[in-house]
């Protein structure tokens, strides 16, 4: 049987594969599902045949690669170690290993029979063993001075404790407490250093230089935290980009279908509204004039691009119903014929579609939690399904389960710097919300 070896995200995981076919892609129909984006549903088929593996990639997938040729058609086979580039994830088969043959057990005659002649041999009778007499010692002297040296630490950690105590209260010398304060600056405790400046008594004797410095201070702090906001937005923008590149490299390649090209520029758009100041921000300036005068954001959707953004929010990892939804309705307002019913039919598609999706992610967040003891992964999928099920009745059932996900609260505070815009809508449902101000994660 051989070995097969899947790298993605960073991470390696091992299969046994037999006899059979695997498909292999992102989507819950795929035996191999993979984590990775960029893969269709079902990208491939793979098939082993001794050591080696028949690839065929499914009609309208990006080309999966061998060893860095791109395949085509009905596909290639690829021989032990030879690497297959599937979006961006990659495989290769190992056969087994041969294992050497155990070695034939002893018997109970043999084994006592070998461990007499083992005790015989290694006895010297011409050597005396006598035992060592035990000599009473005290304390080694290295153990005493570290006795001291622990001793004399403490005091001083008490002493400087009291110290700080002081300058935090603003009993201490002004120009201790604008030095302590500096430090806390500098090492990115900004709330400390306000604490220190606010209990700075004001009928105390300053200088101006004092004044000014604590002005100056202030000023910095401000400052900081403006950057240190900016960045955790900007961090979050990137994961945005991240999307927008992969989805650049795998839909508009060529000549692409304006309904694609729309919903890219309409991306950008956003991104740039989002994140003014990110700094690669001359990607997306880039990308607006390479496709300039191809579409008018401005002018209303056609129902093809309706048609292909939906389908495309849908087909993601995290499937985004609300805005889903948002889409074919406000389409259907105004839409006539053929258009009309077409957009009706995808609303039916996508209500049959959420059900499914809601009842697997609802089952694979409580299995993450009772099954793999992972209750971060059950709340991720707990999360997304409130942030973006767009129903009332399931998003409230969620809520009523991830509330009782002991200390709970815990995970959620993480998403408030990683996920804002996610953690905003799931504190805006009623059960989270109220469960939230009783634990203190809001006010």
């Amino acid at each position: 049987m051989a070995k097969l070896i899947l790298e993605e995200n960073g991470k390696r995981r091992a299969f046994n594969l037999g006899d059979g076919v695997l498909t292999v892609g992102a989507g819950p129909e795929a035996k191999l599902r993979l984590t990775v984006d960029d893969v269709a549903g079902v990208h491939v088929d793979l098939e082993l045949s001794g050591t080696t593996l028949s690839v065929r990639p499914r009609p309208g997938v990006a080309p999966p690669t061998i060893d860095g040729r791109a395949l085509a058609g009905e596909g290639a086979d690829a021989a032990a170690g030879q690497k297959i580039r599937i979006g961006s994830a990659t495989l290769w088969i190992e056969p087994e290993r041969d294992v050497a043959p155990a070695a034939p057990r002893e018997d109970s005659a043999t084994r006592r029979e070998r461990r007499l002649k083992s005790t015989k041999a290694g006895r010297d009778r011409s050597v005396v063993h006598r035992t060592q007499p035990r000599i009473k010692r005290g304390l080694p002297p290295a153990a005493i001075i570290a006795f001291v040296l622990g001793g004399v630490l403490l005091v001083f950690a008490l002493v400087r404790k009291g110290f700080n105590e002081q300058v935090t209260q603003g009993a201490g010398p002004v120009s201790a407490t604008l030095q302590s304060a500096t430090e806390d600056i500098r090492d990115g405790n900004f709330e400390l250093a306000e604490t220190r400046l606010d209990n700075i008594p004001a009928e105390r004797d300053r200088t101006p230089t004092e004044d000014r410095q604590i002005r100056e201070l202030r000023e910095e702090i401000a400052a900081r935290r403006a950057e240190a906001a900016l960045a955790v937005s900007n961090l979050e923008g990137t994961k945005y980009l991240d999307v927008l590149k992969k989805h650049e490299a795998k839909w508009l390649v060529g000549d692409p279908a304006p309904s694609k090209v729309r919903y890219f520029c309409k991306q950008l758009k956003e991104f740039r509204k989002r994140w003014p100041q990110h700094p690669s921000m001359d990607w997306v300036d880039r990308q607006e004039a390479r496709f300039a005068g191809r579409v008018n954001l401005n002018a209303a959707p056609t129902w093809e691009d309706i048609d292909w953004e939906v389908k495309y929010i849908v087909a993601q990892p995290v499937r985004d119903y609300v805005e889903a939804f948002k889409l074919v309705d406000t389409f259907v307002e105004t839409a006539e014929g053929d258009d009309l019913l077409a957009a009706i039919e995808l609303q039916a598609t996508l209500e049959q579609e959420r059900a499914e999706y809601f009842t697997d992610r609802l089952e694979q967040a409580r299995y993450e939690y009772n099954k793999k003891k992972n209750p971060s992964q059950s709340v991720w999928w707990c999360v997304n399904l409130i942030a973006y099920i767009g129903d009332a009745e399931k998003a409230s059932q969620v809520a009523s389960y991830l509330v009782k996900i002991p200390r709970v609260e815990e995970h959620l505070k993480s998403y408030e710097a990683k996920y804002p815009e996610r953690y905003g809508r799931v504190l805006a449902h009623p059960i989270v919300r109220e469960y939230a101000k009783s634990v203190g994660l809001i006010p």
